[in-house]
């Protein structure tokens, strides 16, 4: 949201891929110029400082979503556009739920006994 502008639109999707979600967050933000991709999943990394008085983060978001993102077996890609936007997509494996588990956390579809 911060790089977007007043009435910008910020879309998630969802799509099931097998026994995958992939995941796409997309902006009509500010976007990421070509040559700031390749670091922009760096730790600390704050291609926004050199903009109108920075964006005020740590430079710390992406890089934690990447690692995540890895540590469940996936990547993270981008696509950006300077003055378009951004697009950020990657999947995360899903887990089936447990009869035992979805029971004690939807204990009112348990039949009546």
């Amino acid at each position: 949201m911060r790089h977007s502008d007043s009435g910008g639109v910020i879309r998630i999707a969802l799509v099931r891929e097998g026994s995958r979600v992939a995941i796409e967050v997309a902006d009509t933000g500010t976007g990421i110029a070509a040559e700031r991709l390749p670091q922009i999943f760096d730790r600390f990394y704050q291609g926004e400082r050199n903009r109108a008085g920075g964006s005020g983060g740590a430079g710390l978001g992406l890089a934690i979503a990447k690692r995540i993102v890895e540590l469940h077996g996936s990547t993270i890609q981008v696509q950006s556009t300077v003055g378009v936007g951004s697009r950020f997509r990657f999947a995360l494996p899903v887990a089936e739920p447990r009869a035992e588990l979805a029971a004690q956390a939807f204990p009112q579809d348990r039949p009546a006994g």
